[in-house]
């Protein structure tokens, strides 16, 4: 190969290996790639760190009742026996979460929880 191929074709491997980078930190920064998985509070499971906040692990379930532990912080302590709707992100984990109503989990979410 000559120079000129080879320097073409290096050319051609940097762009397309900084358009993949791109296109990764784009699926994981945007939240419309969370996944909705819900929780119960335990307060049990609560880990108060140095600085106040408090962190969690639970177990979570999917739309479909599958299950997976699960990890998230508070910046306060969290109503024991409250229902969390938890948006997870691939490589983030939880970045957002709200209190929902038990009427509006998932029906196999309400089956695996006992509610």
């Amino acid at each position: 190969m000559n120079n000129g191929i080879k320097g073409a074709v290096a050319t051609i491997a940097v762009i397309v290996a900084i358009v993949m980078t791109g296109t990764t930190f784009q699926y994981v920064l945007d939240t419309d790639n969370a996944v909705a998985r819900y929780v119960r509070v335990d307060a049990s499971a609560a880990s108060v760190q140095e600085d106040g906040s408090v962190d969690y692990t639970l177990a979570s379930y999917d739309d479909g009742g599958a299950r997976e532990e699960v990890t998230f912080g508070s910046d306060k302590t969290l109503r024991d026996g409250a229902y969390l709707e938890l948006s997870v992100m691939p490589l983030r984990g939880v970045v957002y979460w709200e209190e929902v109503e038990p009427a509006a989990l998932p029906d196999k979410v309400r089956e695996a929880l006992g509610v």
